[in-house]
């Protein structure tokens, strides 16, 4: 019995000397080893502050892995530029360029970082087009809180209805009468422009009361008539079979719209002599629309 004893208690001493030879091992190899080199892939501009997560990559012996969140680190310079966030993110704290440095067990990459906040998108407001004068050029920017414009950060615009507007690059379109509504975009921010589009009228103009009014003759449907004078005088646009959109005003610019129901027309004040007293009728002064 004493022998077996003897036995097993070396046994025992041989199996604990093992486990614990395999426990040095073990603590001695790393999980881990280091990369042997790293790359940091960003946006080529960031134009929010909406949170981003770099792709980090690292290469050993040949093969190339995704390195996960919190298993890298991130440092921006200049620090007021952008922040670093603890969950491997860095949010663009205002526009300027730097550089973003992520450290993967002392392996580090450096990109350069361009951050470009959109505060707002100015654009030249657009909102009468005329189908007999074809497509205009529309004038749109984006700018940072300060008012700097960035002009590097792509601008887009889109129409809402392409049957009455149409857009190709900043180039816009008329196509038919109507009104449709232009969305400007930067980065997060956007601005919409309401455009109506119209149809100038050719019209004959008769004179009336020896040249003091004139009378035009308009087909059935919905019509402007604006009249520009040099400066602010009292004018008249009496409507011929639709006596309720009759209009009289002082102003400088005229403007009245009128559903004819049937063939019609408008007597209107002769501009030229509203400010003079000439009765040669002056038809630049007076434009006449198909309106939607």
């Amino acid at each position: 019995m004493l022998g077996r004893s003897v036995l097993y208690r070396a046994a025992v001493a041989r199996t604990r000397l093992a486990v614990s030879l395999l426990g040095v091992v073990l603590v001695g190899c790393p999980k881990d080893p280091p990369p042997e080199s790293v790359r940091l892939e960003l946006p080529s501009v960031v134009l929010d502050r909406t949170p981003v997560r770099p792709v980090v990559k690292g290469r050993r012996q040949r093969e190339s892995v995704t390195i996960g969140e919190g298993r890298y680190t991130l440092k921006v310079e200049p620090p007021a530029l952008a922040t670093a966030n603890a969950d491997g993110t860095f949010t663009c704290a205002k526009s300027g360029d730097g550089k973003i440095t992520v450290e993967v067990v002392n392996v580090r990459d450096t990109k350069e970082l361009r951050c470009r906040i959109v505060d707002r998108v100015e654009a030249k407001e657009l909102t009468t087009l005329d189908l007999k004068q074809g497509g205009v050029a529309l004038e749109a920017r984006a700018v940072d809180k300060a008012g700097k414009e960035l002009s590097d950060v792509p601008v887009s615009i889109s129409s809402t209805n392409r049957e009455i507007v149409t857009v190709q690059d900043f180039q816009v379109t008329p196509m038919s009468v109507g009104a449709a509504t232009l969305v400007v975009r930067a980065g997060g921010a956007e601005k919409k422009l309401d455009v109506r589009v119209v149809r100038s009228i050719d019209f004959e103009a008769q004179p009336l009361r020896g040249g003091r009014r004139i009378d035009i003759t308009l087909p059935k449907g919905n019509h402007e008539i604006e009249v520009t004078l040099k400066a602010e005088k009292e004018l008249s646009i009496d409507w011929r079979g639709a006596r309720q959109c009759n209009y009289r005003k002082t102003a400088t610019v005229h403007r009245s719209s009128c559903v004819l129901e049937e063939k019609g027309g408008a007597v209107v004040d002769n501009p030229a002599f509203v400010e003079s007293g000439e009765t040669a009728i002056d038809k630049s002064r007076v434009v006449v629309r198909q309106i939607p």
